[in-house]
């Protein structure tokens, strides 16, 4: 069955020419959500499938899916969700992996082995940006929760442009 398609709106066509190209966007994790812009003309409806892309991969999966798209294609940045311990949470990780942060280093890892740049966002920037995208007339495509968190770092990127820099 095919997707209704909505005609977008000026705002809306801007927010989409604002994605930045040949950008990987990553919810990291044991279920690792990705999400992709290419570079392509701006679409008039809200059918974006061509222009970006989102979806999941368990960890590993992921990361051998990651290394050869960082090799084989054009990537000029890679967004990924940070990760931080706070005190009330501390207590939970004891004796556990921290296979989040564990994701985050091997990212940062291959980005950095084939010069990629790479960026954090903090996880708290989601609840402000799905709201103002749905507010907006966007809906995430992402597969599941790990592919629109991805989603919504991409956005957040295009639309704001604040980030904090990964190590060169």
């Amino acid at each position: 069955m095919a997707r209704a398609k909505t005609l977008l709106d000026k705002r809306q066509r801007d927010m989409i020419a604002a994605l930045p190209s040949h950008t990987i966007a990553i919810d990291p994790g044991e279920t690792c959500g990705i999400a992709r812009s290419y570079e392509v003309p701006p679409p008039t409806t809200l059918d974006l499938h061509p222009y970006y892309g989102a979806l999941s991969h368990p960890l590993e999966i992921f990361l051998q899916g990651f290394n050869y798209m960082c090799i084989t294609e054009r990537v000029d940045l890679v967004i990924v969700e940070s990760y931080r311990i706070y005190p009330d949470k501390a207590m939970a990780h004891i004796g556990q992996p921290l296979v989040t942060a564990e994701a985050i280093g091997a990212i940062k890892w291959i980005a950095g082995y084939q010069g990629i740049e790479t960026i954090e966002q903090p996880a708290g920037i989601k609840p402000t940006t799905g709201a103002m995208l749905k507010g907006r007339g966007f809906k995430a495509i992402g597969t599941d929760r790990h592919a629109k968190d991805a989603e919504i770092h991409l956005w957040y990127y295009a639309l704001n442009g604040r980030m904090k820099r990964g190590p060169k």
